[in-house]
């Protein structure tokens, strides 16, 4: 029986170099697949994305962005006749944007549109938003000063010169920490001497100047809020107290 002829060294080198070229041109051409079945399988989820986050912003096209002195974007929202005003990062708005987006398609954002969305409105407040200043609990604004109710309605009481009067849109704008809770809504007929008999103060003309005292310290403490202790190089000179992050 013929034995095969013996290959040439050279000979050996041309046929295993021939064999590595078609297993690379078959793994090439496995890897391609796999490529275009991924970019296939992607092309959908990009779409969703895209269209959730178009979704998102349409939701807040009744909304009026702006931002603070430092750059914190804000959004004034209306719920239910009343305006709320809410840091764009913070949760209340996030909850908010969602719900908004349930109502419309009846199911929830994927996290991606959602960040996608926040992001893109961070940037519209900051950079075509108005800027304004956000106070908690109490602010000035033209020589009135504001008292945040922190009820459902944010309302809020004005105080003025001749006298107070509850707003339901107050003109500065407050937001709430989770932890602030409501005060209880003034009332007229009153008088500061109902404070009187809860002080240690005795009923002299002594007790008459310290209570005037206490009264006086009151209001120094209510007015205290808006005076910043240590201000900012960007807030110096202002008038009133910004709020911090909500």
């Amino acid at each position: 029986m013929d034995k095969p002829p013996l290959l040439t060294p050279d000979e050996i080198d041309t046929a295993v170099a021939e064999r590595m070229k078609k297993q690379a041109v078959k793994a090439k051409g496995r890897k391609g697949a796999r490529r275009q079945r991924s970019e296939s399988e992607a092309a959908p989820a990009d779409a969703v994305r895209r269209r959730q986050t178009d979704i998102l912003m349409d939701a807040v096209m009744a909304a009026e962005l702006f931002h603070t002195v430092d750059g914190d974007g804000y959004a004034d929202i209306d719920i239910d006749g009343h305006r709320e005003t809410w840091p764009i990062r913070s949760r209340g708005f996030r909850h908010w944007l969602s719900q908004r987006f349930f109502e419309d398609t009846g199911g929830a954002p994927g996290s991606e549109a959602l960040h996608a969305a926040l992001n893109a409105l961070e940037a519209k407040a900051r950079f075509k938003g108005p800027e304004r200043e956000v106070f908690i609990r109490v602010g000035e604004l033209d020589g009135r000063v504001y008292l945040d109710l922190c009820d459902t309605l944010w309302r809020a009481v004005e105080i003025g010169a001749q006298g107070w009067r509850i707003v339901d849109r107050p003109s500065i704008r407050f937001c709430r920490t989770k932890t602030m809770r409501p005060l209880p809504v003034p009332e007229r007929g009153g008088s500061i001497e109902s404070l009187r008999p809860l002080l240690n103060i005795s009923g002299d003309e002594d007790g008459d100047d310290d209570f005037v005292l206490t009264v006086s310290w009151e209001l120094a403490c209510l007015r205290a809020a808006l005076i910043p202790s240590a201000p900012s190089a960007a807030s110096r000179g202002r008038r009133s107290r910004p709020a911090h992050r909500c």
